[in-house]
């Protein structure tokens, strides 16, 4: 057992650390406790899409743009769920739906609000859908804002 290996059963990592090594590249874009928390809901809801925004506060300030505003137009949306995050984990919002189609409207829908052509991005859209256990179908939204 390396140290690492040590370390993380210690914190009752050991079945993320091994997930962890087989993850698919678009997946190892996320910070870690994004990673983990997309983990752990699939253990629980596989086959629920996963709407997660990955915002620019940079641009989000340059654009005069509330991130609340923003989650609230998202969670208007019925069978939308926030999913809690953890308090230092600010860079990405993380919603579940009941739907894939749910979520094609409300990006739809951000994409009539928000986009500016020839303007930077406030954020990336990513759909995250557990198929099986430790596989994952990711698929990132462009030009949504």
């Amino acid at each position: 057992m390396t140290i690492k290996d040590h370390a993380c059963r210690k914190k009752g990592l050991q079945n993320f650390y091994y997930i962890n090594k087989n993850m698919t590249d678009k997946l190892k874009n996320f910070n870690t406790d994004t990673k983990k928390f997309i983990f752990e809901w699939a253990s629980k809801f596989r086959g629920s899409p996963l709407l997660i925004v990955e915002w620019d506060k940079k641009r989000l300030r340059q654009r005069s743009i509330q991130k609340f505003t923003v989650i609230t137009i998202i969670r208007s949306s019925r069978n939308c769920f926030l999913l809690p995050t953890s308090g230092q984990n600010k860079l990405y919002s993380i919603f579940r739906f009941d739907d894939h189609q749910i979520i094609v409207n409300i990006t739809s829908a951000l994409k009539r609000a928000y986009h500016q052509e020839n303007t930077d991005s406030f954020g990336r859209v990513y759909v995250v859908v557990a198929e099986k256990e430790n596989t994952f179908d990711i698929n990132e939204i462009f030009d949504v804002f």
